[in-house]
Order: structure tokens, then sequence, then C-alpha cells
């Protein structure tokens, strides 16, 4: 720590190193890349909400800590920074640093979605992200007569159900976990990417990742609408829904975009236009920004 001029120090070492960083003489910052949030469905319900439970007492007193003695703090979305500023007392400098991405360099141009439309999701495939929606999601696109497939990368609670129903006659194709490169180059030939997290807090506060890489792959964003499925700005690729039945106002949204748009120019280039603001050159240039602002002080 003697040969650093600055200290990045992943919220769930803050409380261990308590007693260092408080006499820390080189400047630190708390970095934050989402809340605790347990996953999966082992040990039962109580183990996951003790686990939970414990974890958030964990994140809290890092950032009680860090509000102390650090000189600022970084988190993925504006309603994090709400979050930690209420658990902070909101004296601490808290920067903004949403999930980016590389651009995709697979991409050609799209087929056309009138033929065939191309749908994928990648991510934990887990019940708490809203994914038993994506059977109604294949019924409303059969019901405006869209040809389409569903592509499901991950693995989660949800992997055997998904499995079980893949192939055949099913819109539905469960791929299962990928390489980082592989998912790449899938998205590069899909229209729309699916965000299914429900409007509930851990998602409102989230900068999902996948969100960066499915703009950066040109594609159409569908999902129910908050915060947490939103990139700053937006677009007319953003396509979430306000309704809580969101699978088929999306899948109304898609026919009527896919019958009466120019879905290269509409959604393709727009998307992939957003996208250059969340490149990871980009996002590294801001917070060695924030750094060098930090170190002022």
């Amino acid at each position: 720590m003697g040969d650093a001029d600055f200290l990045l120090v992943d919220w769930r070492f803050v409380k261990p190193l308590r007693r260092i960083l408080k006499n820390s003489t080189t400047k630190w910052a708390i970095i934050d890349r989402g809340p605790p949030a347990t996953s999966g469905t082992k040990g039962g319900r109580i183990r996951r909400e003790l686990l939970r439970n414990l974890q958030k007492r964990y994140w809290n007193a890092a950032w009680r800590i860090a509000s102390q003695f650090s000189v600022g703090g970084f988190v993925v979305s504006k309603e994090h920074g709400n979050l930690v500023n209420s658990v902070s007392g909101g004296g601490m400098r808290v920067y903004l640093l949403p999930a980016g991405t590389c651009p995709n360099r697979f991409m050609n141009l799209k087929t056309d979605p009138s033929i065939h439309l191309y749908l994928a999701y990648a991510g934990r495939v887990d019940k708490k992200r809203g994914l038993g929606n994506i059977d109604d999601l294949s019924t409303a696109l059969s019901g405006f007569g869209l040809s389409h497939s569903i592509s499901i990368i991950g693995e989660g609670d949800l992997s055997s159900e998904f499995a079980s129903q893949s192939g055949g006659d099913s819109n539905i194709a469960y791929l299962g976990p990928l390489e980082h490169e592989e998912t790449i180059r899938l998205l590069a030939k899909q229209h729309v990417g699916i965000l299914p997290m429900p409007d509930v807090a851990i998602w409102r506060i989230s900068s999902p990742i996948k969100l960066a890489e499915y703009v950066a792959s040109g594609l159409a964003v569908i999902g129910p609408k908050h915060s947490g499925n939103i990139l700053d700005g937006g677009g007319e690729w953003s396509l979430l829904s306000e309704n809580a039945d969101w699978a088929q106002d999306c899948a109304s949204i898609l026919a009527r975009i896919i019958r009466d748009g120019n879905w290269q120019e509409e959604i393709v280039e727009r998307a992939l236009q957003a996208s250059e603001n969340y490149h990871w050159d980009v996002i590294a240039g801001r917070m060695v920004r924030n750094i060098e602002e930090m170190l002022l002080q």
C-alpha cells in the first residue's frame, strides 16, 4: 500500500481492513459493482434470508466506514447512488460508473426480422429474474404472426425447465452457459435482447452488463421499464414496457416496428451509436478523471 498513489477497495474488503484504511496515509475509494443479492435455492428460504441479512449488514458497514475515512466511492447507477447516500448519510462524493462493453467485433448486417426474428437472453437463468415470462413472450409473438426463435444463454434454477422444453417444435432454445466470445458472436446475429428483470429494488439499482452488450450488438431491448433496464438517454432501440404484461406489450411493439419501420436504421444503427458512450475505454477514462479529482481533495 505504501507504494500506491491511490487505492480502490472493493466493498467486501472495507470492513476487515477497517483499521488499516483508517490509518492509511494513501487516499482510497470504495468501489461497489452492486449490493449483495443471494441467488439459487440451496439451503432453503430461511438460509437464504439469513445470508441476505448478513450480507446487507456487512455492506452497510462498509459504506459507513468509507463515509468516514475514504475520499469517495464508485456506484453503478443513480438509484445505486441514492441507496448508498441513505446509508452513508449523503456526505461523501459518489461517482457513477455503469457497466460497459467492448464493440462487438463480429457484427455484420442483420438478417430481415420480418422473415425470422431472433431474440436472446444472456445471464443468470433464475426465476427471480423474471424468466418465467419467456413462454408468454413466445406465445405473444406467434399471436402476431412473427416467426421467431428465442435463445437462452446461462445457467440457474430454471436451467432444467428450459432444457426440457428446448428443441423440437419449440421456439425456445436453451444453450446453457457459453464462453464470453461465443455469447458475443451469437448476439451479433440477433435482433432483440431480453431484459426480463422485474421492477424491484435489486434490479432497479443495477447496471446489467448484458444491457451494454445488447446495445453494442445493435439489438432492440425489451422487458419491463425501470431504471435498471435503461441506459442514460435511451433511444429508439429501447422498447421497454410500462405495463405489467410486458411480454404482450413488447411483442406488439416489435410487430409494429417490423411492419412499419426500417430495422437497420431505426434500431441497429442507433443502438450501435448509443453504445459508443459505454465502451470500456470511455468508462475507464471517466474513472481516471474521477480519481484525479479525488486526489486533489
